[in-house]
């Protein structure tokens, strides 16, 4: 019963008061299933999800994630909807519309209204997940991962997957492994997940970086599909119900760099963006012995970077996606760090 109240919000002042994007020709972005922040290649200037005049439905047109408002928090939450949810994670969704009024909390019997006079602005305060994941669940399954060659050599039905998204890609899992910058998550027959990684994640979302906050502590992960390239779910995923702004994939030398410590010789900082990027630069570094301090993320992270001390005679290679979107946070980047010297880097696909 609750969640029929629940869907008289708006699906438009829910998504902006999360700093969400209502665009023009009914869209938003980026899609909170997917993370993702355009339509199709050839469509950029609508975001991945589009909604129906009256608000009551949603889809993104890149993952295929869709639903009512509340299917919408679920996925923001949890990364699926709400019929998927567990009963906690439930009552997270419910306790965020009864905050904003139009609901009862869990533990009210559902059928009482609220009084819609008391029904807050949406836009007053942002609402706020659970920050990162417990550290020593964390840690327990960073120490649980895999090298790609121990990987590749997994019984088949967990390799040959591994391997084929490898091979279209153009990988080695020899340097890969030399970067220390992704591993590959153990496959879920052998390794009991904690309960923000979903057990159904375990066999799609296998390769894995470490990611860390702008002083360079290790505070969660970012997981990569390994499905082909038809498969319509997310590419990536992050811990289910943590926040992931404000953190960086990171090589060893970034990692040193955010930690304060001063690298002799390095050639320059490198900022890319997603994990597959990350993988290419962190692997050309490596095959051709550049010195590069290499970080990754999303447009939540770069917006924190100016706290990475970054030697001021640092050179700054942006190496975002050439189109509409990695110019925005090409843009954003230039503007976090002024005082340095700023280059576009395409990197090789």
């Amino acid at each position: 019963m609750w969640i029929q109240y629940a869907k008289r919000a708006s699906l438009t002042s829910i998504a902006t008061s999360f700093d969400y994007e209502a665009l023009s020709g009914q869209s938003i972005r980026p899609c909170p299933s997917c993370g993702l922040v355009q339509r199709s290649r050839s469509d950029r200037r609508r975001g991945p999800v589009g909604f129906n005049r009256d608000e009551s439905g949603w889809q993104c047109y890149q993952c295929g994630a869709k639903g009512d408002v509340v299917d919408f928090m679920a996925h923001h939450f949890f990364q699926r909807p709400v019929r998927e949810l567990t009963k906690e994670e439930c009552s997270v969704v419910r306790d965020w519309f009864a905050e904003k009024g139009y609901c009862t909390p869990s533990g009210v019997a559902s059928h009482i209204q609220p009084d819609p006079s008391k029904r807050p602005v949406l836009n007053v305060a942002k609402p706020t997940a659970p920050h990162r994941p417990p550290f020593d669940e964390l840690k327990s399954l960073w120490e649980a991962t895999k090298t790609f060659e121990e990987a590749i050599h997994d019984a088949p039905k967990w390799s040959e997957p591994l391997n084929e998204w490898l091979v279209s890609r153009r990988f080695s899992p020899l340097i890969l492994d030399k970067t220390k910058c992704v591993r590959v998550l153990p496959n879920p027959t052998e390794y009991r997940y904690p309960e923000w990684w979903p057990h159904q994640w375990g066999a799609k979302y296998r390769i894995v970086s470490p990611v860390f906050e702008m002083d360079g502590k290790f505070a969660s992960i970012h997981c990569r599909s390994i499905a082909p390239k038809n498969d319509k779910s997310p590419k990536t995923r992050w811990p289910s119900g943590y926040e992931a702004s404000g953190l960086l994939m990171a090589n060893e030398n970034a990692i040193h760099m955010m930690r304060g410590n001063v690298i002799p010789d390095i050639h320059g900082f490198l900022i890319c963006e997603g994990i597959t990027d990350f993988m290419r630069a962190c692997e050309q570094a490596h095959r051709e012995s550049i010195p590069l301090a290499i970080v990754a993320g999303t447009s939540g992270s770069f917006k924190a970077i100016s706290k990475i001390k970054i030697p001021n005679q640092t050179k700054i290679f942006i190496g975002t996606d050439t189109d509409e979107q990695g110019d925005e946070y090409a843009a954003l980047i230039c503007d976090q760090l002024p005082e340095h010297m700023t280059y576009r880097l395409p990197l090789e696909v």
